[in-house]
């Protein structure tokens, strides 16, 4: 995802070939809603104690869930201070920044 984030964010588009736009979608939603599925099982690989479970879930789910809260808003407010391609391409780069920290976060979270 970082690198066609990147891709969208730092070219200019190609309008013959809107299947690459669908196909990052696809891509997109299919990888967010899995790790949605998959986070809670982290838990265990973590080895969270049973007795601060439930305070974990509620952490991992305001943090899983708070995009849903804030990316439609930064989305529109990039979107009115650069209409057109220029705000489209702020918003990729936007998404690849987070992208980049989630890959960061993984990978801390792999190495300990």
């Amino acid at each position: 995802m970082v690198v066609s984030y990147l891709w969208f964010g730092l070219t200019e588009p190609v309008p013959s070939m809107p299947w690459v736009l669908y196909v990052n979608v696809l891509v997109s939603c299919a990888a967010v809603f899995g790790l949605r599925g998959v986070y809670f099982a982290l838990f265990e690989e973590g080895s969270v104690p049973i007795e601060t479970t439930g305070t974990a879930v509620g952490l991992v789910s305001v943090i899983g869930y708070t995009p849903d809260v804030f990316v439609a808003l930064v989305g529109g407010w990039l979107l009115d201070r650069s209409p057109g391609v220029t705000g489209h391409q702020h918003f990729f780069l936007f998404l690849c920044a987070f992208a980049v920290i989630g890959l960061v976060a993984s990978l801390r979270f792999r190495s300990a």
